[in-house]
């Protein structure tokens, strides 16, 4: 059994009668699986974060940087 505050229920049955959904279960189920969807694909963003280098990462901000700079005055 799942309990929803009142006002989400509304909110849910709303979208039923709007014919967004089939039913109230299909709603719930369709917002479980996209925010399981993006818990996980938060989770791969981080991981792929760990893998990059601080150093590396500002020294190539830093090189496109002074590449902004160099067009900027030469206009």
């Amino acid at each position: 059994m799942i309990e929803l505050e009142p006002s989400l229920l509304a909110k849910l049955d709303g979208f039923v009668e709007g014919h967004l959904f089939r039913s109230r279960s299909d709603a719930v189920a369709v917002a479980v699986r996209e925010k399981i969807e993006r818990l996980e694909s938060h989770d791969q963003f981080l991981t792929e974060c760990q893998k990059l280098d601080p150093l590396e990462e500002q020294a190539i901000a830093e090189e496109w940087l002074d590449g902004e700079r160099t067009a900027w005055t030469a206009s």
